[in-house]
């Protein structure tokens, strides 16, 4: 239809465009156009597409994008066809738009991200050719490996983005298997699709990465008023918002939403959009997001901007466009119908259209009759009737596949309606749900897809209500039970189209079966397990936490059903609800698997119970007790991981394969791990001993790439324990050292790259200990540069954290050759990599490094002379190591908030501010002095008696000498925990300072 009526809403649109677009002095904008249903607040956004592809598409006569929105309308798309792409050319914008989803297995990232995938390929391409001064042809040359007539526009794209491109690696690669995750337990979420959007985007549109494309963007987001029942786009909304503003990226966001929704008499201020818009204009940096958890107030009228969409003043035009022939009185009576309202119209057009006997000699270029205007006006007086109309008068064929879709919801699978079809008809509906789509546009469906969804929720709405007057629809009852025989079938069946067919298929199953019914409780209990599981393989992490979490609830209440459920399901289970926090939940169901199996073996005997069997009990243990280690729990982790232990080694006594020792390394890795946090080292390094000695086993049986890495993982932990022993660490170091660059040189994979950059940063620590400056400087130059070739490859949060270490080690090396400029940019670059892994990943243990980078910006400033600066980054590394220490349980965090306060009160008092310092120091001691005894190593009273002469420092200037005894006595209370040296050197500053008091 004709866009008509929104010249001005379209200017300021250009308007932001420009302020957004600027590529030295990007302003990231956010537009919301707002207005009731069918006013025509997509059509505008598309309109905009329009403009651009025709205005700044165009590149030495070639184009890029199509320039042809109603191919894009026709589809009831918000993205074009990325097939009508020319890619060969430099892409000048990024379009991207995602459509709101409601309804069961609602996740608009999963559908959408399909069209941003190819152009991030395009986005690196034009990134690669701006950066080399290579023309664009021969850059895909180069990349695709052959020439540009060969290749296959979308497919090829993305196989150019694959391992480049977290998005593309989902879209073309899978998670696994359920037996993959046995081997492995974790208490930090895995990567999502909202995690590969954000790292994706971020690679190519923050101006300060190196992989920027110089290229704007505008991310449409439409009906994001559905945003509250889509975990996901939520979350992805936030952080996009937030990242983008916050970074200056040269991009305009543009939302659709249904004014009402907007006010605040009706939003809810959790998970949904305008929550979301709430909270980054009206609320302050320390307040939460109500999504993502991030800090508020970034948005502001200036880069904020909302259209107030009201009803069409004319819309004659398009009118005129469709049924050129209508009567002045007979286009004005239709025009009043609609009321402005352009959805209404359009509704009105498409009912004429298909009534050629409305008109004078069954003509739609001629004028209505006077019984066709009469009928039209009868049925049009609002949209529902209209579409309702519309509806009816489709061949009943036609009627009775959309019905069917409906009791499906606003997305389903097409080969499940085909199916319930042919249960309760007896005839299938693949033909009649064609013509849905094409010519009546009721339903959309999905490039190589068997998901297909209505095409707006009126659409949706019509049809259920035609679905109780549609004479053999109308026994509800019995739809239902014929519904739920179909799903039974094809999921046993498990013949699925894709992960997104089979998810909207189980999150159906999941919302007809019900938790009163005994067969369906059981049943229901499969489905929710299949469906974390699928979920997770999709990248859909929110939505699997959900479904595990209501399989918990099941399983607690109903212990009966332990025992209809496969075993091994449970761990996939309680590592879903694990990886998301949910401690208590997976501790209980890992609780209820541990103690059936316990039984069992009592029962059987250890002779008879296989070796599976017991695997089964050692992972429940063994997950149990890492969930209770990240929880905090760390007495009943020891013990767990003690019984996990136990059965792994009665296992590989059994059956020395690879798999069970693997199982036992990892079991005594975790033991070490426990151990590290307790600050127990003998026993850590007697674990981390029995660690290698089990990897060596393996490569012995396995001498693959990836064991031998394993094992010189494990031995570079044992070395790193030892560095009291510096020359015959570093002598270790050094033959491992010489294995790792064979590997690296060979095999430069993640893994391996990993692990070179470790073991360099390792021997730097050996000679930093040794005073060997010159070296050390050198291991950790080398260091940084293996990781940087790391992260060329990879930017997962462990890669990056490699960089971050390799880079704290060069700044402490930098320092000690007084480069001070050198040291503080490399600082900040470890800086910036811990806010990033903060926002992104969000883990106590990102909170906790976040603090212990900025206390390295804070003492590179304090040496170089910047004391201001100092201590202003030195606060900021107090209030983050606060806020990990009271988030988390273990001791490390705590350890590191009294270093931090350490730091800061040395400023202070060296800043002249030593009644401030006195209170900072005192706080910094109360720390240390509620460690548990076991806590407190050498390392830890070595502070802790640096911080009592401090403490002394500034107590003695105040003239408090009862104080300051006390103070000494603690002290030299606590020498007997140093090593000689050390305690000799305390021993005698502690007697100079009673000496002082003594005069």
């Amino acid at each position: 239809m004709k866009f008509c009526g929104r010249k001005s809403e379209l200017e300021m649109l250009k308007a932001r465009w420009e302020k957004a677009n600027s590529l030295s002095f990007p302003s990231p904008q956010l537009v919301i156009i707002k207005g009731e249903r069918g006013v025509g607040k997509t059509r505008l956004a598309l309109e905009f597409f329009r403009w651009l592809s025709t205005q700044e598409n165009v590149v030495n006569g070639e184009r890029y994008w199509l320039d042809d929105i109603r191919q894009i309308e026709r589809h009831n798309e918000v993205n074009p066809d990325p097939d009508d792409c020319q890619f060969q050319h430099p892409i000048p914008f990024l379009w991207w738009g995602i459509k709101g989803q409601t309804g069961i297995a609602a996740n608009s990232l999963a559908s959408a991200d399909r069209f941003l995938a190819p152009h991030l390929a395009s986005l690196s391409v034009k990134a690669q050719m701006l950066s080399s001064g290579k023309s664009i042809s021969k850059i895909w040359r180069d990349v695709i490996k052959g020439e540009l007539a060969s290749w296959s526009g979308y497919d090829t794209a993305l196989a150019v983005g694959e391992g480049v491109f977290k998005t593309i690696d989902i879209l073309r690669g899978s998670v696994g298997t359920k037996s993959d995750r046995f081997t492995k337990a974790s208490a930090k979420a895995p990567l999502s699709r909202v995690d590969a959007l954000m790292q994706d985007l971020e690679s190519v549109f923050n101006p300060q990465a190196l992989t920027f494309a110089r290229t704007p963007a505008i991310v449409l987001i439409d009906d994001a008023q559905f945003s509250s029942d889509d975990r996901s786009l939520s979350v992805f909304m936030e952080r996009m918002l937030h990242r983008s503003f916050t970074q200056s990226w040269p991009v305009l966001i543009i939302v659709t939403h249904w004014k009402r929704d907007l006010s605040a008499n009706y939003f809810s201020p959790e998970r949904s959009f305008a929550g979301i818009l709430n909270h980054g204009r009206n609320l302050k940096p320390s307040d939460n997001g109500p999504a993502a958890g991030l800090p508020g107030g970034f948005l502001n009228d200036a880069n904020t901007l909302e259209i107030d969409l009201t009803p069409v003043k004319d819309l004659r035009g398009a009118l005129a466009e469709a049924c050129p022939g209508l009567y002045a009185a007979q286009a004005n009576a239709l025009l009043d119908r609609a009321g402005g309202n352009p959805r209404h119209l359009e509704q009105i057009i498409a009912l004429l259209e298909e009534n050629e006997d409305f008109f004078e000699d069954l003509d739609p270029a001629k004028c209505l009759t006077e019984e066709g205007l009469h009928e039209a006006l009868s049925v049009t007086q609002d949209i529902f009737r209209v579409v309702m109309k519309r509806l009816r008068a489709a061949p009943i064929e036609v009627q009775e596949a959309i019905c069917l879709a409906s009791s499906n919801g606003m997305r389903f699978s097409t080969q499940t309606v085909e199916a319930l079809s042919l249960h309760h008809l007896g005839k299938g509906c693949s033909g009649p749900l064609e013509q849905a789509q094409d010519p009546y546009s009721m339903v959309s469906g999905h490039r190589n897809s068997n998901v297909a969804e209505f095409s707006e929720r009126l659409f949706f709405m019509v049809a259920e209500q035609r679905r109780k007057t549609l004479k053999k629809l109308t026994d509800e009852t019995a739809l239902i039970a014929s519904l739920k025989t179909v799903l039974r079938d094809r999921l046993k069946a498990s013949k699925f189209g894709g992960l997104d067919e089979e998810a909207v298929t189980l999150h159906l199953a999941a919302s007809l079966l019900s938790t009163n019914d005994s067969e369906d409780r059981s049943y229901l209990a499969e489905v929710l397990l299949q469906l974390a599981w699928v979920e997770h393989q999709r990248y859909a992490h929110e939505d699997s936490h959900d479904a595990a979490l209501r399989f918990h609830e099941i399983i607690a209440t109903q212990p009966d059903l332990f025992d209809k459920i496969e075993l091994v399901s449970y761990l996939v289970a309680t590592d879903i609800l694990t990886e998301f926090g949910s401690i208590i939940p997976a501790l209980q169901l890992l609780e209820i698997m541990s103690e059936r199996l316990f039984d069992l073996r009592k029962r059987l005997g250890d002779a008879s119970v296989s070796a599976e069997q017991i695997v089964l009990e050692a992972l429940a243990f063994y997950r149990a007790g890492v969930a209770a280690h990240h929880a905090g729990y760390y007495e009943a982790s020891y013990d767990l991981l003690e019984k996990a232990n136990r059965l792994f080694l009665l296992v590989a006594e059994q059956s020395k394969t690879t798999t069970h020792l693997e199982f036992l390394a990892n079991s005594f890795s975790s033991l070490a791990d426990f151990a590290s946090t307790c600050r127990d080292r003998d026993y850590e390094e007697a674990q981390r001993n029995n660690v290698m000695v089990v990897r060596k086993a393996i490569v012995e049986q396995d001498p693959s790439t990836e064991n031998l890495v394993k094992l010189l993982k494990s031995q570079s932990n044992l070395c790193a324990l030892r560095f009291g022993h510096s020359r015959i660490t570093g002598l270790e170091m050094e033959k491992a050292l010489h294995i790792i660059e064979g590997l690296a040189e060979n095999s430069p994979i993640p893994d391996v790259l990993a692990l070179y950059s470790e073991t360099l940063r390792h021997m730097w620590k050996v000679e930093d200990l040794c005073d060997s400056f010159e070296l050390a400087l050198d291991y950790s130059h080398r260091s940084v540069k293996v990781a940087r070739e790391l992260v060329q490859q990879s930017q997962r949060p462990y890669h990056l954290h490699v960089l971050a270490k390799a880079l704290s080690a060069y700044t402490y090396s930098l320092m000690a050759h007084d480069e001070f400029q050198a040291a503080l940019e490399a600082a900040e670059e470890v800086l910036r990599i811990r806010r990033d892994l903060v926002d992104r990943v969000r883990t106590l243990d990102d909170q906790h490094n976040l603090a212990v980078a900025l206390e390295l910006v804070a003492t590179v400033q304090n040496s170089d002379g910047d004391e201001a600066g100092a201590i202003l980054n030195q606060r900021e590394a107090v209030k983050a190591a606060r806020a990990a220490s009271d988030s988390d349980s273990a001791h490390t965090p705590k350890i590191t908030l009294s270093s931090c306060l350490s730091s800061l009160g040395f400023m202070l008092q060296w800043g002249e501010n030593p009644s401030e310092a006195k209170e900072v120091y005192k706080e910094a001691v109360d720390i240390l002095r509620q460690l548990p005894e076991y806590i407190a190593d050498s390392e830890v009273v070595e502070d802790w008696c640096r911080l009592l002469l401090r403490n002394l420092e500034v107590t003695g200037w105040d003239g408090d000498n009862e104080e300051a005894v006390a103070l000494i006595d603690e002290g030299e209370k606590l020498l007997c925990k140093l090593d000689d040296t050390v305690r000799q050197a305390f021993k005698e500053e502690f007697a100079r300072q009673r000496a002082y008091l003594d005069d």
